[in-house]
């Protein structure tokens, strides 16, 4: 799974491609500090990492512990994988 800034750049890159024809006009170069030198493109960076930062998924509670021990640890494997693509994706995950 790609992160959060991976897919931005996919979408940003397949929005406004036309612009990297331009010559010496790169949409997505990136200066030393991280940020991208045009500034729109930075602007719309800050944007979706504020629309995934506003998202926040609360998970459900561990199953009965007198729940199959097979069942509470095949539980217990899936919420980290979820967690884990969650927070990849830029998504908090509160713990219940």
């Amino acid at each position: 799974m790609t992160d959060i800034r991976e897919e931005f750049e996919a979408w940003a890159d397949s929005k406004y491609s036309w612009l990297a024809q331009e010559p010496d006009h790169n949409t997505l170069s990136t200066w030393n500090g991280g940020g991208y030198e045009n500034r729109v493109v930075q602007g719309m960076w800050e944007a979706w990492q504020a629309s995934r930062a506003a998202l926040k998924v609360e998970l459900p509670q561990s199953p009965d512990l007198r729940a199959h021990g097979e069942f509470r640890r095949g539980h217990a494997v899936a919420m980290t994988e979820v967690t884990e693509a969650l927070q990849q994706a830029g998504i908090e995950v509160k713990q219940p």
